[in-house]
């Protein structure tokens, strides 16, 4: 089995769309799919990769509702007609003995980090906004020290 990180268009496989057979990886209907890896180059070339989500999210909505079940999932339906479920996501791929590729999606560590950054940035900049003002300028110039509330 061989990892990589890379960029993927992924989707949850439903064997009634992908197709299953008695050469696929027995649990592949409890995994995610990669269904387009793309390169950091096909990446940066937008033209690559935003017509594969335009004709993914076309595709599923023609898609009828019998074909739209999931043994596993029971609000698959919802999540494919959701437009923001089609999107490119930082994966670490796993290639299955029945020749699928999966995915595990590390974008949500990527969120996390954003949301503490920006918290810490916004802290940042209200220290500076307080350090800013004159009488607390005043206060470290007279005693070395800024004041408690800065």
């Amino acid at each position: 089995m061989t990892t990589a990180y890379s960029l993927a268009i992924c989707e949850i496989f439903n064997k009634n769309i992908h197709g299953f057979d008695d050469r696929s990886t027995p649990d592949m209907n409890e995994r995610i799919l990669a269904s387009y890896t793309f390169t950091n180059d096909e990446f940066m070339d937008i033209d690559e990769w935003l017509p594969i989500l335009a004709n993914m999210r076309m595709a599923y909505s023609q898609y009828p509702d019998n074909i739209k079940e999931h043994s596993n999932i029971r609000n698959y339906k919802q999540i494919v007609d959701n437009p923001d479920y089609y999107k490119l996501d930082i994966v670490k791929l796993e290639e299955m003995p029945g020749g699928e590729t999966s995915a595990v999606i590390k974008t949500g560590g990527i969120k996390q980090f954003q949301k503490i950054w920006r918290k810490y940035k916004k802290n940042q900049n209200e220290l500076i906004r307080k350090r800013s003002n004159v009488q607390n300028l005043r206060y470290r110039e007279t005693t070395g020290k800024w004041p408690k509330d800065c």
